[in-house]
């Protein structure tokens, strides 16, 4: 028996403060607080093949992080209703970065983007492939969401600034 495989759509989509400035003040707060508990964060390249460099990473949880987990699952549940979440905390230190992927086992994923300030010399950019195999580089900006469904291949490059921390959000939507 011959099965035809259906390919999934694929989109991405970038939607600028996707929190309300008052969440946004709280979860930065709390991350900063977060990250000067070093008890709480963990290599993030023990986990996965493709991430390298410095790279630290909390899974958000409501036992451990009841104060920022209820804002962060409203405003995913508000925006991707039909989507279950797995939130990560992710804290990018010098030459952090992800080598190109799929995001596979995922019906789809999020990246959200917290640092202030951040400009084109500190590295950290996303950079995505497009239907038509041209490369997409996105600069992060703080507050700024990323939105993709189906199997875009994806990166992020190197951050090159030593005293200036990316931080950011992974939300991982299983199938």
């Amino acid at each position: 028996m011959i099965t035809k495989r259906i390919p999934r759509k694929k989109s991405l989509n970038i939607i600028n403060n996707f929190f309300f400035e008052d969440e946004l003040k709280i979860i930065d707060d709390y991350l900063d607080d977060l990250f000067k508990d070093n008890n709480v964060l963990f290599p993030a390249s023990k986990e996965s093949l493709y991430i390298k460099g410095d790279m630290f990473k909390h899974h958000v949880s409501k036992n451990f992080d009841d104060e920022i987990y209820d804002i962060i699952i409203n405003k995913l549940k508000t925006s991707f209703p039909t989507l279950v979440p797995e939130t990560i905390y992710l804290h990018w230190g010098l030459g952090g970065h992800i080598d190109w992927h799929i995001d596979n086992g995922q019906s789809a994923a999020v990246s959200i983007y917290l640092t202030k300030d951040w400009t084109k010399e500190d590295g950290g950019y996303f950079i995505y492939e497009k239907e038509n195999n041209d490369l997409e580089i996105i600069l992060p900006k703080m507050n700024m969401c990323i939105f993709q469904t189906g199997a875009i291949p994806h990166c992020t490059t190197p951050t090159y600034t030593p005293n200036k921390i990316r931080k950011s959000i992974q939300v991982f939507f299983k199938k």
